[in-house]
């Protein structure tokens, strides 16, 4: 008999109680294990004390710290990155969960919040007479840690100044540009390119938005901030030099030891085309006629002329564009771009747009089998890590080369596996294609182990088609929270509300007997959307509790 687990593990309340209980390094420790083990298993490689001393010395070895590399600019010049590497980044990649428990974002943040995007940002000043952007000048260098160690022992987090010291040195590296401070020794800053770098930013920042938003508020004009990109938009001109606006302005920015990028500061009438986060907002949040035409114009000539013509044209514009990384001697994917371009006008623009829809029916002519991929969105269902997933309904999944006459997708791997008496076929995400590929032309059980650990299957819907896909992360359609912190959360909420179980208990193993509760020709795809569903009984959950206590 076929049984499922449930682990009930810590949801958002839980995260910021325990954060509140840090006295020691140890104790951060711990709860980043705890927090690994609950995402990787309770098999995973543990953090270790000697890690975190060596990580939160911003000047041991950098070099073993980040790696440096720089992309390109659209207004021209290059971008440095700062990926962290190993361990540092896999230790502030659970930092970052913490993070994101303790804060809530304000109404005037629109980058790095779950849920809200460029086209949120755009839509908060269609229609209005004057549009003024600027920027904030070396946005993640300008926040040192100096100033992370002291936001972290204000409230919400309230740590101690030993903690704080510690994940502030996680968090930030020596400075690129060699500053020194009163002691002689390089200071520390944000990096851009680490897991934790947003959303600290957005901590920062609070202060700055709540005095913004009031300043907003006064002269009844609209505030809002995506990264270091501000907006404000009126239907009167406030925006003078000289105004008492903009001198009101410039000195909470300064105050807020923040600098305004001159070069990158203009006002937008309604007379002329006016933009925010590269998106048109005179009338409606819409994307720029160059967008439109360029596509417009390498459609047609595909249609007229033939894709090979087609092709050349857009090889050449592609690669000379100032975001496009070349790697080797790859060549891009033409359907894929177009595919790509089509899927983000239809964000912008929705579903119903005459300009869409003229675009999208001309590429559907010449790509029928795209149709499909435009026509619906992509829903997720269900997510589990894989080897949950196999413990969970008694069965494996077996990876193997496509057969050479199946060619879907850009993946050359797919996986099967059989539930009752019915064979299923497993997607493989492109992601993860290159990792089965390494295993499947030099089998190692070690390495299906870790990746039985790491991938996840989820039962995906576009349209009546249902299907199963491997990914490298926990797909859902939520962006703030994961299906598994979701669920685990709601599960919680309810059992702590009618049970009465205290915590130690409740964060025990549930081990549900999905069988027993359901008729024996169950329908797995419809279980599994179910638990998936707001409206799910949580009475069914409590029985079936009530049924392992007795």
């Amino acid at each position: 008999m076929s049984r499922t687990f449930i682990s009930v593990g810590m949801n958002k309340q839980q995260i910021i109680e325990k954060v509140r209980g840090l006295k020691t390094k140890v104790d951060l420790l711990n709860l980043l294990n705890a927090l690994k083990r609950d995402d990787l298993g309770k098999d995973c490689y543990r953090f270790t004390l000697n890690q975190i001393n060596f990580y939160c010395n911003p000047n041991h070895n950098p070099s073993r710290r980040y790696k440096d590399f720089t992309i390109p600019k659209k207004s021209g010049g290059v971008r440095t990155i700062s990926a962290p590497k190993g361990s540092l980044k896999s230790i502030l990649t659970y930092l970052n969960v913490i993070f994101q428990a303790m804060y809530e974002p304000s109404e005037a943040a629109m980058g790095f919040v779950p849920g809200r995007s460029i086209a949120d940002n755009a839509a908060m000043h269609v229609g209005r007479n004057y549009v003024f952007n600027t920027d904030l000048k070396d946005f993640f260098p300008s926040i040192h840690q100096a100033r992370i160690w002291k936001m972290l022992q204000l409230k919400p987090f309230s740590l101690s100044t030993e903690l704080a010291s510690v994940i502030a040195g996680l968090c930030c590296m020596q400075d690129p540009n060699g500053t020194v401070d009163k002691s002689g020794k390089i200071i520390g800053v944000l990096p851009q390119g680490s897991p934790c770098s947003p959303i600290l930013t957005n901590i920062i920042c609070r202060n700055l938005d709540r005095k913004l938003l009031g300043l907003a508020k006064r002269f009844n004009i609209r505030y809002t901030r995506y990264a270091d990109d501000i907006t404000f938009s009126s239907d009167y001109n406030v925006f003078q030099e000289g105004s008492e606006f903009m001198k009101e302005f410039t000195r909470i920015v300064t105050e807020q030891r923040f600098k305004i990028n001159g070069s990158k500061t203009r006002l937008q009438k309604s007379g002329q085309r006016q933009e925010v986060t590269g998106l048109v907002v005179n009338k409606k949040v819409n994307v720029t006629r160059d967008y439109y035409r360029d596509l417009r114009s390498l459609l047609y000539i595909w249609q007229r002329y033939g894709k090979e013509q087609a092709y050349a044209k857009f090889c050449i514009r592609y690669k000379e564009s100032k975001t496009y990384k070349r790697k080797q001697n790859e060549m891009p994917d033409i359907v894929a771009v177009v595919s790509g371009k089509l899927l983000y006008m239809k964000m912008v623009m929705g579903e119903e747009s005459t300009a869409y829809l003229s675009l999208k029916n001309k590429f559907i002519s010449l790509c029928p089998e795209q149709k499909q991929i435009l026509d619906t969105n992509l829903h997720y269902l269900a997510s589990y890590r894989l080897d949950e997933f196999e413990r969970a309904f008694n069965t494996q999944v077996v990876f193997a080369y496509k057969p050479q006459n199946r060619v879907v997708g850009k993946s050359k791997t797919m996986g099967t596996f059989v539930l009752g008496e019915e064979k299923h076929v497993v997607a493989i995400n492109i992601r993860c294609d290159s990792i089965i590929d390494k295993y499947l032309s030099a089998p190692d059980d070690k390495l299906m182990k870790g990746l039985r650990k790491r991938l996840y299957i989820t039962l995906s819907e576009r349209g009546s088609e249902r299907f199963w896909l491997v990914t490298i992360a926990r797909m859902n359609n939520e962006h703030s929270r994961s299906f598994n912190e979701s669920y685990k959360a709601k599960v919680r909420n309810e059992i702590e509300t009618n049970s009465g179980e205290p915590v130690d208990v409740i964060d025990s193993m549930y081990e549900m007997d999905v069988y027993d509760c359901f008729p024996e020709n169950i329908d797995i795809d419809g279980l599994l959307s179910e638990f998936v569903k707001s409206e799910f009984d949580f009475n069914t959950l409590n029985s079936w509790d009530k049924i392992r206590k007795n």
